[in-house]
């Protein structure tokens, strides 16, 4: 068995037996949380969601299939470039997932993304090897049976199917698979750095507006506050009134 197969095999594995233990609370914490993602930043979960499944038949078939088609895939390309790809297309699948569904709270585990991208990866690479499928029994080419199994994602994933099973990440996986082999096996990383330095200094510029306006609405309460003050005089203001003016004053002063 190829090195990096191997591995994977054996941190799926581990990590199964983890959660045995640990419970629902892991799910939640490393599973893919699409509102989590985009409302408290959870990032990680783009990663760590690949190693957690639902149960014995979901990680043994994803482990079957990682094993059965990977090894070939692994040996051609080497371990660092199918270790890249497999983790390249499963924080995909998790990305595509996350933005499709950004509302979603319900967790989505499992490496099927990342699966998925290995039938396709295997499908181009030898597209005419035969493969004997277990339901139903008959042989078929490698492509066939993946295009087939592609058409039922896609099906299930447009109809909006309620199996529970997360079809447009293994669609996304395929996808981003499929797009970073014809990338050649690399990433566009100059673009990449370059969407990212300006989605953060969106990022901070919206954040530094909304801290502006924030300024702003105090000073014209304090302004508010002041006129009155000198109106009636200070020591005729409420006890709320005096309270936050000086709270506003020392958060104004610090500011400047």
């Amino acid at each position: 068995m190829p090195d990096t197969v191997k591995k994977l095999l054996i941190a799926n594995v581990a990590v199964f037996v983890l959660q045995m233990f640990v419970g629902h609370e892991m799910i939640f914490y490393f599973g893919l949380v699409p509102r989590l993602i985009w409302k408290n930043y959870y990032f990680w979960q783009w990663f760590s969601y690949m190693f957690l499944h639902g149960g014995f038949f979901h990680i043994a078939m994803n482990m079957y299939v990682l094993w059965m088609f990977g090894s070939d895939i692994e040996r051609m390309w080497g371990s660092k470039a199918f270790l890249q790809y497999y983790l390249i297309s499963g924080v995909g699948a998790g990305i595509f997932y996350s933005a499709v569904s950004y509302h979603s709270q319900i967790p989505t585990i499992g490496a099927s993304g990342a699966v998925y991208a290995i039938l396709v990866a295997f499908a181009v690479l030898f597209p005419r090897r035969q493969i004997m499928m277990i339901f139903p029994p008959i042989v078929m080419q490698a492509r066939t049976m993946v295009m087939i199994f592609l058409g039922i994602e896609l099906f299930y994933g447009i109809s909006g199917s309620s199996d529970g099973v997360a079809h447009v990440a293994h669609l996304g996986g395929a996808l981003v698979g499929y797009l970073y082999m014809k990338q050649g096996l690399q990433l566009p990383l100059s673009d990449l750095k370059k969407q990212w330095n300006q989605w953060n200094q969106r990022r901070k510029q919206k954040s530094m507006w909304k801290h502006q306006a924030e300024l702003d609405r105090l000073r014209r309460i304090v302004d508010d506050i002041l006129d009155k003050a000198n109106d009636v005089g200070i020591e005729n203001l409420s006890k709320e009134e005096q309270d936050l003016l000086k709270k506003a004053s020392k958060i104004l002063k610090k500011e400047e």
